[in-house]
């Protein structure tokens, strides 16, 4: 089995203790290789508080069977990766980092977060935000030429990335027969077991035990809209005045930068007296369990474009594993697939009258809920099982290897200069002798080339 270097972009737990966002998926993968027998350190970040020297997350915090160990920025990555067989990271770390190490190297490309970033910024990027947006997609450059693996989230981001593999030389001779060996679908999967009840949050104190209970599980980001459900609420609310929704985590402690959306949304419904509207706290990781015991239908919408079709959201995945039906909207791997199987209802018109007649149809038919709620927990506890979903990184640690490209000296020469070509006019001796130099890597992949190595 391999020694495996997993690292965590973010830390795998807020200052409270609890399991953040972008801890879940390295967490969970940790736990999923260690199962499999392989020996997984999972590296975060330092925080602020922590020890000079310490280790990364206590022993208790961690997944059984996986070491713990941490990342500092600005601090060599050395002895994190020195014994390993495999390293993990995502995008982020590949580009900042360079002293990575030999081993070879996978790199999860799971979350395009340089494209969300751009619906978190203002219409027109300042000068500030626009380098560092540039300086993202330099990172990103850097994380693609030098994977040996790539991982991503379904069939619309594996074409995504293939465009920039393509454009930075990683799909050629050595690997375009074989682009399963060069990237792979390994989206977020669903953890283990079931759900735990608790006591409800809102169902027999703040609501009638009966009432039927609409969820909104995340918080108010710019890439969401919760505002549509808000109209489609006083549509529903008209002829089903019983009818109660739910915001949970809508106010994201772990996002304070992104509060402004919950502030929007709350002065709206208090500002419009909109009736049935709660709001709960974030919940810790492990307490989730609660909210899916407590919803009949859950909400997890985003307006049609390029970030949305990207998607792979966490949410929607831990309320297939809740069992709670969910209506979604279209255009995206996942919300596609769960209407497939049974387990969402895709809203096929984005407006609010729309959204407000499948919420009524829905709640109107238990069998409906009940089938939609059978299909979403065999889905959690099938095809989107961790021991399914990370079974393509299994494989590689077990046979770790270099990229095909990667062990071509006169590709390997080639793709350091691919980016220098010169945008110049192809035609002419001299021109083409300059690409030629370019794309063969300089003098020395020339010559490499020349005498057939």
């Amino acid at each position: 089995m391999a020694r495996v270097a997993l690292f965590s972009f973010k830390p795998i737990r807020d200052p409270s203790g609890n399991l953040a966002g972008p801890g879940i998926r390295p967490f969970e993968m940790a736990r999923a290789l260690a199962a499999g027998g392989h020996r997984v350190t999972l590296i975060e970040p330092a925080q602020a508080d922590s020890e000079a020297d310490g280790d990364g997350a206590a022993a208790s915090a961690l997944p059984a069977g996986v070491e713990g160990g941490r990342w500092r920025p600005g601090r060599s990555l050395a002895p994190c990766v020195g014994d390993a067989d495999v390293t993990i990271l995502p995008q982020e770390l590949v580009g900042v980092f360079r002293d990575l190490g030999p081993a070879p190297r996978i790199v999860d490309l799971f979350d395009p977060h340089f494209v969300s970033w751009l619906f978190n910024q203002e219409a027109q990027l300042g000068a500030e935000q626009a380098f560092y947006y540039a300086g993202k997609l330099h990172d990103l450059a850097r994380a693609l030429r030098g994977g040996d693996l790539f991982l991503c989230a379904g069939r619309r981001q594996r074409l995504f990335y293939l465009g920039m593999l393509q454009l930075l030389g990683r799909v050629n001779t050595e690997t375009v027969r074989d682009l399963e060996g060069l990237i792979r679908i390994v989206p977020l999967a669903a953890p283990e077991g079931s759900p735990k009840a608790g006591p409800p949050l809102i169902r027999g104190s703040d609501c009638p035990r009966d009432a039927p209970i609409v969820l909104w599980s995340s918080g108010i980001y710019p890439y969401l809209d919760a505002n549509i459900l808000l109209d489609a609420w006083l549509r529903l609310r008209a002829e089903r005045p019983d009818a109660q929704l739910l915001f949970v985590g809508a106010d994201n402690p772990t996002a304070p930068e992104m509060r402004a959306g919950y502030v929007a949304l709350r002065t709206r419904v208090e500002q419009e007296e909109i009736g049935g509207v709660h709001f709960h706290p974030w919940l810790p990781y492990e307490q989730r369990g609660r909210i899916y015991h407590e919803a009949d239908l859950a909400v997890a919408l985003s307006p049609p474009h390029f970030e949305t079709e990207l998607c792979f959201r966490h949410r929607v995945v831990d309320l297939l594993w809740g069992g709670v039906p969910v209506v979604l909207a279209g255009g995206n791997d996942l919300g596609e697939w769960a209407a497939r199987e049974g387990a969402a209802a895709i809203l096929e018109r984005f407006d609010a009258p729309a959204l407000a007649t499948l919420m009524r149809n829905i709640l109107s038919d238990a069998e409906r809920r009940e089938a939609m709620a059978r299909a979403a927990r065999a889905m959690a506890a099938g095809p989107l099982s961790w021991e399914r979903i990370v079974e393509p990184v299994d494989r590689f640690c077990r046979a770790p290897r270099r990229a095909a490209d990667l062990r071509a000296p006169h590709l390997e020469a080639s793709l350091r200069s691919v980016l220098r070509i010169p945008f110049a006019d192809y035609r002419g001796w001299a021109s083409r002798v300059r690409i030629s130099y370019h794309v063969r890597g300089g003098l020395r992949g020339m010559l490499l080339r020349r005498g057939g190595r």
